[in-house]
């Protein structure tokens, strides 16, 4: 089987911690949830664009986040991409093996780039 790529042509959002209210609930911040969304929105066309991907594997993940600005953290910005990509990618984030992250600064092209690769 193949590795699959793609990117997300959009400023990277780190995970965000849930927000938790007086009243006992909580919820993702707007930003956080956007982001992921788009993420799990090319997580789907990569899937469909490469034949016989199995999601029952454990899996290579490289992760390059091209920030707008030096703000957020490396690992932050990686579980938000990790985490979008579960039931799609993968069943469950926990089967990523390896997991290679590189940060760079991009103000003009901010981005992340994804390829997964089943082991």
């Amino acid at each position: 089987m193949t590795a699959l790529s793609f990117t997300v042509h959009e400023a990277p959002v780190p995970k965000a911690r849930a927000r938790v209210m007086a009243a006992g609930w909580s919820f993702t911040p707007k930003r956080t949830r956007d982001f992921e969304a788009k993420v799990r929105e090319e997580a789907v066309a990569a899937v469909a664009a490469t034949p016989g991907w199995r999601t029952d594997v454990d899996m290579r993940v490289r992760v390059a986040v091209y920030r707008a600005r030096r703000a957020g953290d490396l690992d932050n910005f990686a579980k938000a991409i990790t985490d979008s990509m579960n039931r799609i990618v993968y069943e469950d984030d926990r089967q990523i093996r390896e997991l290679h992250t590189l940060l760079f600064d991009d103000k003009d092209d901010p981005r992340a780039l994804v390829e997964v690769e089943p082991l």
